[in-house]
């Protein structure tokens, strides 16, 4: 909550604004499809100002994907995603420059896409 005399407050308790920012906890990742990965944590920061969410594939560095507001504690990535492909992810709380710890690093593989079926099929008879 915030105060409008200028503090930071959880419940009665004033926020130390020089306190750290946790890093999230139990990051989870979830393939929902070939084109969509869901992630879920625990935010455990009182402090943060958002998170950052990384992503990244085979031997590739992490890059980010998704900076969400405070108290966030899902992202669903749909963002050019490969079918059957192992994507890896972590996520930080940050607050006016500092940054968490990364959680844990979370994998899902995405599915294969589905096959489409023939459309505008049509039939001939040649012969008897």
């Amino acid at each position: 909550m915030y105060d409008p005399g200028g503090n930071n407050y959880i419940g009665n308790t004033p926020i130390d604004p020089d306190a750290p920012v946790v890093a999230p906890s139990d990051l989870r990742a979830t393939a929902v499809s070939y084109d969509r990965i869901d992630l879920i944590w625990n935010d455990l920061s009182e402090n943060e100002d958002g998170f950052s969410v990384e992503r990244r594939f085979g031997t590739t560095p992490f890059s980010q994907v998704a900076v969400l507001g405070p108290g966030s504690q899902q992202y669903v990535d749909t963002d050019n995603l490969n079918e059957n492909t192992r994507y890896y992810y972590r996520t930080r709380a940050f607050r006016q420059g500092i940054q968490s710890d990364y959680s844990n690093e979370a994998s899902a593989v995405t599915a294969y896409s589905p096959v489409l079926s023939p459309s505008n099929l049509t039939a001939s008879t040649f012969s008897a």
